[in-house]
């Protein structure tokens, strides 16, 4: 059997990528974990207290990858919640603008107030900036009951979650 030698030297000599590879590299990560609750009867999106995380990137052509994880609950079993994601002011990673549609990450809608119903995203961001930039996640609740995150709906407390943004600076 032959020996590969890549670049004239053995696998076992290699301990690095080649130069050549100079994109997609991993530069920096921030991340927020959120475990405490936080409820809203708004139906208009607010901001989720303690879920938003910071990033500065190093050059315009960084793309950032955002993942976030979170759980939504309503108070009453006719309730929905709708959830999203911003980068600073600007709602991102939405559905297309169709009539009046509400355009968000995700919406709850949950059949009985002891349901937690999961959400999860992750998108690859191109902010073209070196200025700091905030991700951020914001709630809103369909009718004005309760929707709560990172517990039930019924308030008792049956289930707790947690939830979470990281952010990757990815070079570019």
């Amino acid at each position: 059997m032959a020996i590969v030698k890549p670049n004239n030297n053995t696998i076992s000599a290699i301990t690095s990528l080649p130069a050549a590879i100079s994109t997609g590299k991993v530069l920096q990560v921030q991340s927020v974990e959120k475990t405490d609750t936080f409820s809203t009867t708004s139906t208009s999106f607010v901001d989720v207290t303690g879920l938003s995380v910071s990033i500065t990137p190093s050059a315009t052509s960084s793309k950032i990858l955002v993942a976030t994880t979170a759980s939504i609950s309503c108070s009453t079993s006719i309730n929905g919640a709708w959830i999203r994601l911003l980068r600073d002011s600007t709602v991102i990673f939405k559905g297309d603008a169709s009539g009046s549609n509400v355009l968000a990450l995700r919406h709850a809608r949950v059949t009985a107030t002891d349901e937690v119903y999961p959400y999860g995203g992750t998108m690859i961001d191109s902010p073209s900036t070196t200025s700091a930039v905030t991700y951020k996640v914001q709630l809103v609740s369909h009718i004005g009951n309760a929707s709560t995150l990172n517990m039930s709906g019924t308030g008792t407390g049956e289930i707790r979650t947690a939830s979470g943004i990281i952010a990757m600076e990815i070079k570019g």
